[in-house]
């Protein structure tokens, strides 16, 4: 660790509660600040005793000792935070989505290399120890198809495009580039806005992605299934299989780390070596724009 790694975490809901605990082994984490719930107070004063906590967030702004903030807030407030954090000299980690507006992501975008600062946009799956090694299986192969499935159950607080939709762009793009032909179709709004719909994808190459999410399902399953000209790949939980028609599935490989881990330790790795990690402004924009412009009623 570099003692100049001094981080301040601004939101600490449930993904900000995770996004702390694993920050904090990382870096030394200056500040926290939240919207000042009591029952937020009283759980960082039992877990964090020693870390301040403060419920206006120019606090962490102007504190020209913390160098990196950890924004996990909700979505509507990513893009002013975001600013307003690099407006301060400050490196960003700020959950997915960037924002919901394309021409707002760009400039943030542009904002970021205008001061060089890190700017890192947390689509985790990106991360992962198995997505890792399904595009080292895959790399030499020509794609046809990728499927998506997402089933859970909650939570109903954020519109579930931006909320879920989102890393299965991310994921999409990272494999086959930049749509030419993006379309989304809500199905039921029942307990949030868009609880579920599907999403098809279409690529220069001529592959195509395809996907299913539900939040209100009883069944919690995300699988990713990639066809290629010869082999079909199938991502589910921790397990990368190969599947053949009549055959058992092969297990390709399991994963052995924690997503989130590596997540932070590239943001960690990207203030040390001054590089813009993979999920960076542009990459967020991409994602940004492309459900935008596939339903702008969003």
């Amino acid at each position: 660790m570099h003692s100049k790694d001094k981080i301040a975490i601004i939101g600490v809901g449930r993904w900000g509660k995770n996004l702390l605990k694993t920050f904090s082994v990382r870096a030394e984490i200056s500040l926290i600040c939240h919207t000042g719930d009591s029952a937020t107070d009283e759980w960082l004063k039992s877990e964090y005793p020693h870390i301040p906590v403060t419920h206006n967030v120019d606090e962490v702004m102007e504190n020209v000792d913390i160098s990196a903030v950890c924004i996990a807030t909700p979505i509507h407030t990513h893009s002013s935070l975001v600013r307003v954090a690099l407006e301060h000299e400050k490196d960003v980690f700020v959950e997915k989505p960037l924002c919901q507006d394309p021409v707002e992501a760009m400039a943030l975008t542009e904002l970021a290399q205008q001061k060089n600062k890190i700017l890192m946009v947390g689509y985790i799956y990106l991360y992962h120890e198995l997505w890792q090694k399904l595009k080292t299986e895959i790399a030499q192969e020509q794609i046809q198809n990728v499927l998506f499935t997402w089933e859970k159950y909650g939570s109903f607080h954020e519109d579930g495009i931006w909320n879920l939709a989102v890393h299965e762009v991310s994921l999409a793009n990272d494999l086959l580039g930049t749509p030419t032909v993006a379309q989304i179709h809500p199905l039921i709004s029942t307990l949030g806005t868009h609880d579920a719909y599907t999403f098809s994808l279409e690529y220069p190459s001529g592959a195509k992605a395809f996907g299913l999410v539900n939040r209100l399902s009883s069944v919690t399953k995300h699988t990713i299934t990639i066809t290629t000209q010869t082999q079909t790949y199938l991502w589910e939980g921790n397990r990368l299989l190969r599947v053949e028609k009549e055959k058992e599935p092969t297990i390709i490989a399991e994963s052995t780390t924690v997503p989130l881990d590596r997540e932070c330790d590239a943001f960690i790795e990207s203030l040390h070596c001054r590089k813009a990690p993979i999920t960076n402004g542009a990459q967020a924009t991409l994602v940004t724009k492309i459900i935008a412009d596939a339903f702008p009623q969003t």
